[in-house]
């Protein structure tokens, strides 16, 4: 007897995957300008903690994608709140403690973001390209 998954929460599921690649190809592509967040957010990795990141001084492209990042991290739950005060130009995340969310930030976005290049330049190949892949 096969114990298969509501068809909503087999969407919930897709959704949230089709959001967890969103956020590893801004993290590849963008690397150097959420890398501040990025570190941060990894060094506190665990704990129910707040950080606070100063971006003064930094190009409005950091501040821009490291605010987005944030924002779609707190949408699927891997920070509890976040905030930017334009005034001080500071961000404010509080992180998340749940293993989903330990698990994508302590390298699963990688994983996601090589596979997702790797399919990329397979398709982009004109002819077909079988291969498969193992996660971890």
């Amino acid at each position: 007897m096969k114990n298969l998954l509501p068809s909503s929460k087999k969407a919930a599921e897709g959704e949230l995957d089709n959001k967890l690649n969103w956020i590893s190809n801004l993290m590849g592509q963008r690397y150097s300008m959420i890398e501040k967040l990025y570190k941060e957010i990894k060094s506190g990795i665990g704990e129910e903690k707040s950080l606070t990141l100063c971006l003064k001084g930094n190009p409005p492209e950091v501040i821009n994608y490291s605010c987005q990042l944030a924002s779609t991290l707190r949408k699927v739950n891997f920070l509890k709140e976040h905030n930017y005060s334009k005034s001080s130009k500071t961000l404010m995340v509080k992180l998340s403690k749940s293993s989903e969310a330990i698990k994508f930030l302590s390298g699963d976005w990688l994983e996601r973001y090589v596979k997702q290049q790797l399919i990329k330049f397979a398709r982009e190949q004109g002819q077909k390209i079988d291969f498969s892949y193992i996660a971890n």
